[in-house]
């Protein structure tokens, strides 16, 4: 099995959940997968970008990354104001920071509501 192949079985195997739906002014706590500390994976790390409305959401820091890890289990945060949020997981190489080619990335949407 590839590298990738692998990648991909350990990041999109267990269920994430892609949508949220919040209320201006609500915390927020978005989970994003554990990624468990394999020789597969123990260069690699999440990368996040965000997009659209991004002013809608305060992100407040204090990730945690939990035992046995390599990156933090969810995005916390404020919603501020109406909008949408999408937020990019990508996996690239700890070290050289480039995207891993072949793995898909993770796409959350955050959708905020007066």
């Amino acid at each position: 099995m590839k590298e990738s192949e692998k990648l991909n079985e350990i990041l999109h195997s267990e269920p994430v959940k892609k949508k949220y739906t919040a209320k201006s002014g609500e915390n927020l706590s978005i989970e994003l997968p554990q990624i468990p500390m394999t020789r597969y994976t123990q260069f690699i790390k999440l990368k996040k970008e965000t997009h659209g409305d991004v002013d809608s959401f305060k992100e407040s820091s204090g990730n945690e990354i939990g035992e046995g890890t390599i990156s933090p289990s969810e995005i916390r945060g404020k919603a501020v104001q109406s909008g949408t949020v999408n937020f990019t997981l990508t996996a690239v190489d700890r070290i050289s920071g480039e995207e891993i080619p072949d793995v898909e990335p993770i796409n959350i949407t955050l959708n905020i509501e007066e």
